[in-house]
């Protein structure tokens, strides 16, 4: 599927989900992922010759696009779920400025990031979702070939939360999978994203895990 086609996908999807919903109107305040640095980072080169720093280390930089497309399948799978207009809303400072996850110890960057008391506060929405996942070791290694097994076995938890403008638990739901074997032992293609057999995590292997949890959850 090129990049034009998924976007006029999903635009519909939006612009059916929103005709359909029972005027009922939701807000993602928080979407919560970590991810175990260990799962993400790779060892580039290792110098002999020198103690300090002696390896280098780097891990994949999550592109913008993917990490539009976690809170695009989050809004739309909940839109579904729900029967109801779901959009992510976010925190902003005292100038106005949108206030976002920023990444930092193993935090996936560029989500919404609120409390559930400002989000009503600042909001008016009939329903509000927070959406945590974290993405550990513990799952099924993969084989990478015939002669390499992954020492990277992932798993990921993810719990979804809906509550009412009063604060109470009106839904709430967790998933945990843990064999990722076959979709990290081959290249693969999912829409316009295409992921290759590495040792480490991927941008890709993280967006389709939170993506197949996501689904598990609001089944």
């Amino acid at each position: 599927m090129t990049i034009q086609k998924q976007f006029f996908t999903l635009l519909f999807c939006s612009i059916f989900l929103f005709l359909n919903a029972q005027n009922e109107k939701s807000g993602i305040f928080k979407i919560y992922i970590h991810i175990e640095p260990e799962l993400v980072t790779e060892i580039n080169k290792k110098y002999t010759d020198r103690k300090f720093l002696s390896e280098v280390s780097t891990s994949a930089v999550f592109p913008e696009n993917l990490l539009d497309s976690i809170k695009v399948i989050s809004e739309l799978s909940l839109s579904s779920k729900f029967n109801s207009e779901v959009e992510c809303i976010y925190k902003k400072s005292k100038k106005g400025k949108v206030l976002s996850t920023i990444g930092a110890n193993g935090e996936l960057e560029g989500m919404p990031v609120n409390t559930l008391k400002n989000a009503i506060l600042t909001n008016d929405k009939d329903q509000y979702i927070s959406i945590s996942a974290y993405i550990t070791s513990g799952g099924k290694k993969a084989v990478l070939d015939p002669k390499w097994n992954s020492k990277v076995k992932p798993m990921i938890k993810v719990f979804v939360k809906v509550q009412d403008v009063d604060k109470k638990v009106i839904w709430k739901k967790d998933a945990v999978l843990q064999d990722f074997s076959e979709l990290r032992s081959v290249s693969r293609t999912r829409g316009t994203i295409v992921r290759t057999k590495r040792e480490t995590l991927s941008p890709e292997d993280i967006f389709i895990m939170y993506e197949l949890a996501l689904s598990e959850v609001l089944k």
